[in-house]
């Protein structure tokens, strides 16, 4: 099983603008971790993401399987990153 995790900031207006975007699409995510957190840390790091939002999928070990950086993709990404 997978998970997505949204990786965000407080003051990230990108991070809400994602959320939205999200909504819209009515696609959803398992959880959301503060970038500034160990575990957001360690996920940035993984993908090697320069900014915030990240989008994360997971397996059940933790490991990365896919990921999108910011803002500025379509439609059909966000649905593979969001979806099982």
């Amino acid at each position: 099983m997978t998970k997505t995790y949204l990786i965000t900031g407080k003051n990230c207006s990108n991070c809400g603008m994602l959320k939205k975007m999200l909504n819209l699409m009515k696609l959803s995510v398992d959880g959301e971790i503060d970038a500034y957190s160990d575990e957001g840390s360690s996920y940035i790091g993984q993908v090697g993401a320069r900014s915030i939002p990240v989008l994360v999928k997971v397996d059940d070990n933790g490991n990365v399987l896919d990921s999108l950086v910011g803002i500025s993709h379509g439609d059909i990404r966000f649905k593979e990153v969001c979806g099982d």
